[in-house]
């Protein structure tokens, strides 16, 4: 199977939509909306619907998809979103779904806003799209001290993504230096536990927040995004 790495999520109480009225927006619990961001499948432009529908989602799936609980829609690899990334040439069509929920989701699950934004930037790094990887990276800072390891993960995707080797090093030794603390390890451990059909790597359990993905980054600093994450472990 292929090492899948994902990011764990508290449990959470999540919002289904109810569809009770007539309109077509009603019926799949979304708001039309004027804004920028597409909600609707029509909201779409015809060129990206018919890119949806080239991997397999028409509006019936859009919509399913769309209505998905958060965790459904991001952690389920075989029913959510994930579904698009892993089909060749899909990464245009999940980047643009996975933006349309973060904008209409973006208070009802505002705890796992940031998560979901990285996802996309991790589309669209891996579709060869930096300059608006990066621009999507630099919103998933955190406050607190506690968040530090994520920090420095930002920053090292970001010193990859510019091409960066010394800002890279920096963030990668700096983030070898931070705790893991046991409420973390026991998370890892639970997760594991819950998932026997997810594989992951040797030190999951122990190692600093995805240390292993800046230290792909410098053994594979030539290489894409695509290629160096998760495959260019040391």
């Amino acid at each position: 199977m292929k090492q899948r790495h994902i990011a764990i999520l508290a449990t959470l109480s999540f919002c289904l939509f109810a569809c009770v009225n007539q309109n077509p927006a009603a019926n799949t619990g979304l708001a039309k909306t004027s804004e920028e961001t597409p909600r609707l499948f029509t909201d779409h432009s015809a060129a990206d619907q018919d890119d949806f529908k080239k991997c397999g989602i028409d509006r019936d799936e859009y919509y399913r998809l769309m209505t998905l609980p958060v965790e459904d829609f991001d952690q389920d690899f075989e029913g959510g979103w994930r579904t698009l990334d892993y089909k060749q040439g899909c990464k245009g069509a999940a980047a643009r779904l996975l933006k349309s929920y973060i904008a209409e989701y973006e208070y009802t699950y505002e705890r796992q806003h940031n998560q979901l934004e990285w996802h996309r930037g991790q589309v669209l790094a891996s579709s060869g799209n930096y300059d608006e990887a990066l621009a999507v990276f630099k919103r998933t800072y955190k406050d607190g001290d506690d968040e530090k390891a994520w920090n420095l993960y930002v920053d090292g995707t970001i010193a990859f993504l510019k091409k960066d080797k010394p800002a890279l090093q920096a963030a990668r030794d700096k983030l070898a230096k931070v705790p893991v603390p046991e409420k973390l390890k026991d998370a890892r451990r639970k997760f594991l536990k819950d998932n026997p059909n997810i594989t992951m790597r040797d030190g999951f359990i122990d190692d600093p927040g995805n240390l292993y993905v800046l230290e792909g980054f410098i053994k594979c600093f030539h290489e894409s995004y695509a290629v160096a994450y998760g495959k260019c472990e040391k």
